[in-house]
């Protein structure tokens, strides 16, 4: 979901051509800042998991660094591990 989330933003000033760009910027803003306050609450939720966990991440990702993003969620995890997909 935040993949989805990163791909609109960026593509947003184009679509949206008659959306001042002030206001655009603030709608933006607010979603992200939302979107964080949610990602902090699940991440409390995560460390609470006790089974094993496959994090699963492409190595040439092009919407963001999901190798990254999937060693930093394994941190949180008490018995996870990260398989990297090539390509």
């Amino acid at each position: 979901r935040e993949a989805y989330m990163g791909r609109v933003a960026f593509s947003l000033p184009c679509r949206l051509k008659f959306i001042p760009r002030e206001a655009l910027r603030w709608r933006l803003e607010e979603w992200l800042a939302t979107g964080a306050r949610h990602v902090q609450q699940r991440e409390m939720e995560l460390c609470a998991l006790t089974q094993p966990t496959v994090i699963v991440a492409g190595s040439a990702d092009a919407a963001l660094p999901s190798v990254a993003e999937a060693q930093r969620l394994a941190a949180l995890l008490p018995d996870a591990c990260v398989h990297v997909v090539p390509g």
